[in-house]
């Protein structure tokens, strides 16, 4: 089952949009649910869990820049697809990072390549992949998406942070650097490993990440620090 939303303040696009969803669904055989909204302010109020949002940007009340950030604020987990009379939009919407974009008059075509690429990246991201961390005492299986970050504390401690549960460990911040950093973990301060998938933004010599916490950029590794990270963004997100 995929559950897609359309949000669109034109119905004729609405219409559109849903007949060319349903021929892919029965050509995928996916058992996609479409629901409908003609605003933003309508889905936000009716918002339920969706793996897809085609979201119009042109819209009264609020737009639909506005609209996905709220939406991220949510469920992080929803792509978003926008839809527009206008390519220029992308550069506005960086911090929301959707999935893609499709300029009016879309076409059969474009939407069925929008989902194909929606489908493979979700298959992808489904393979979940395991870490295990051990210090001979404590042993953990972790989901590493889910590892927000780690910190050397002053008792030579490694605390793991991830988003539901904290940990603590005694062993080198390197032996948790040289388990992880495949998997789009960086180490930005002595101090600290960061998993580049939980970050919010960069502020100067700051990292914030999407629970708030403030990780700082020593000042030595901010040129390596933002190569690192932009080559990360342009591997998972395309851009």
């Amino acid at each position: 089952m995929l559950n897609i939303a359309i949000c669109d303040d034109d119905e004729y696009s609405i219409k559109y949009l849903s007949e060319i969803i349903s021929q892919y669904d029965q050509q995928s055989n996916l058992q996609i649910k479409i629901t409908t909204f003609v605003s933003g302010v309508l889905l936000l109020k009716n918002f339920s869990r969706y793996d897809l949002i085609f979201l119009d940007i042109d819209m009264p009340e609020m737009n639909g820049l506005e609209v996905g950030l709220n939406i991220k604020e949510k469920n992080n987990s929803c792509e978003i697809i926008y839809v527009t009379n206008y390519s220029d939009y992308a550069y506005q919407s960086f911090s929301i990072r959707p999935f893609g974009y499709v300029v009016k008059p879309f076409s059969m075509e474009n939407i069925f390549k929008e989902l194909n690429d929606f489908i493979s990246k979700r298959n992808e991201k489904n393979e979940i992949h395991q870490i295990y961390l051990s210090d001979g005492k404590v042993t953990l299986n972790l989901n590493v998406e889910d590892i927000v970050y780690l910190e050397y504390s002053t008792n030579k401690y490694v605390k793991v942070v991830a988003e539901n549960e904290t940990y603590d460990m005694h062993v080198p911040l390197k032996y948790f650097y040289e388990r992880t950093k495949a998997h789009g973990f960086t180490y930005p301060h002595k101090s600290f490993i960061v998993n580049m998938l939980h970050i919010e933004k960069i502020e100067c010599f700051d990292i914030v990440m999407k629970n708030n916490t403030i990780i700082p950029i020593a000042q030595k590794k901010k040129v390596w620090f933002m190569e690192e990270y932009n080559v990360f963004l342009q591997q998972r997100f395309g851009g």
